[in-house]
């Protein structure tokens, strides 16, 4: 996702056993950045 939606992901593992499978996303945020942050990620996974 860092290439193509330029949006860092945490791989959810780091988080413990629970996470393994997940990726994990900061939403803290002001709303409008949160919005332009998922629709880059929504066209990067159309593209997959």
């Amino acid at each position: 996702m860092l290439n193509k939606a330029r949006l860092w992901l945490d791989e959810g593992y780091i988080f413990g056993k629970g996470g393994e499978g997940f990726e994990r996303i900061v939403i803290a945020c002001p709303r409008a950045l949160l919005k332009e942050g998922l629709e880059k990620l929504e066209r990067a996974i159309k593209t997959l």
